[in-house]
């Protein structure tokens, strides 16, 4: 149970960072090859559709969870061919009504051009280009470059879609910049959450046949019995959490965050992938925008109720002499 909610919450976290960071661009998961084992591949498809992104390209997760599935050409299959025009055409011929080019094989600028061509072609025939794929380099520098030759060519409907590396941190640093980019591919760093790879969550018994217990270890100790945990707004945009215990009236007219799941070892309910999207997009919506930004976000300070309070003083008391 830990490793399922430690690793889940983690990479719904670092989602949903990446879907503040790209301002309502397209997002899609890239992470299966880098995860620790494929079970981790396919919780991290789900919890990053749960946190905004828009698909997957794990083909199992979308079966398995309805999740929206995409991909674009490899790097493979434009090296299967004797020319990279050669490739772009035989693509353009499998997939008329899905057609994205990977233009980075050998150089980036003259495989926009050589899409630039194949795009003409399919508008010639009645169809579209639907975009191109940067995967390497300057991705934002070579964004304005290439988005100018697509416009040249009259191909101005044809989308920038970028990966290579990216996190929270590339995305909004590249729209900072002004980049062109319509949506992004979000693998390894999100799929490992690279840069933060482990929140600090553990197991610890708060109560045992109904006797609230407590553990006061050095740098350790916790709070007895089931808790719940009440949102309050303070004004001027001000939040305050308060942890209480979990039959005391509501603090503050606060809003309950936390709702039971399990009771004597049986789950209560089970969400669909969807009806849980929606709600962590709306929880994510309430948030006000200070406590949403990736630098130095504002954080909401905790209380503890009184109730709670004298309970552990009252325990400690009994274990301390």
């Amino acid at each position: 149970m830990l490793n399922q909610a430690h690793f889940q919450t983690l990479i719904a976290t670092k989602a949903a960072r990446c879907v503040i960071a790209a301002q309502g661009r397209r997002l899609v998961d890239f992470g299966l090859r880098r995860t620790h084992g494929y079970d981790a591949g396919l919780k991290a498809a789900r919890c990053a559709y749960l946190a905004g992104f828009d698909a997957t390209s794990n083909v199992l997760a979308g079966q398995r969870y309805g999740i929206p599935i995409a991909g674009t050409m490899a790097h493979s299959y434009v090296e299967a061919f004797s020319d990279e025009l050669s490739a772009f055409r035989a693509y353009a011929r499998a997939y008329p009504d899905a057609c994205v080019l990977l233009v980075d094989t050998y150089d980036t600028l003259d495989g926009a051009r050589r899409a630039a061509v194949v795009g003409q072609e399919l508008a010639a025939a009645g169809q579209r280009l639907r975009g191109v794929r940067l995967d390497s380099g300057d991705l934002a520098e070579l964004s304005f470059s290439v988005r100018k030759i697509l416009n040249v060519a009259r191909l101005d409907d044809a989308t920038i879609f970028a990966s290579g590396s990216l996190d929270e941190h590339g995305i909004a640093a590249a729209l900072a910049r002004g980049a062109p980019i319509d949506a992004f591919g979000v693998g390894s760093r999100l799929g490992t959450s690279a840069d933060a790879p482990y929140p600090d969550m553990a197991y610890k018994l708060v109560d045992f046949g109904g006797r609230p217990v407590l553990k006061l270890s050095t740098g350790k100790a916790t709070w007895p019995s089931p808790k719940q945990v009440w949102r309050c707004m303070t004004g001027r945009d001000q939040l305050e959490d308060y942890v209480g215990l979990a039959d005391e009236a509501s603090q503050a007219d606060g809003q309950p965050l936390l709702v039971e799941v399990m009771r004597n070892g049986q789950r209560l309910a089970i969400t669909d992938v969807a009806t849980a999207r929606a709600h962590a997009q709306q929880e994510l919506a309430a948030l006000r925008a200070a406590y949403r930004v990736l630098a130095d976000p504002r954080q909401a300070p905790v209380q503890f109720t009184p109730a709670l309070r004298y309970l552990r003083e009252a325990l400690t008391r009994k274990f301390v002499c």
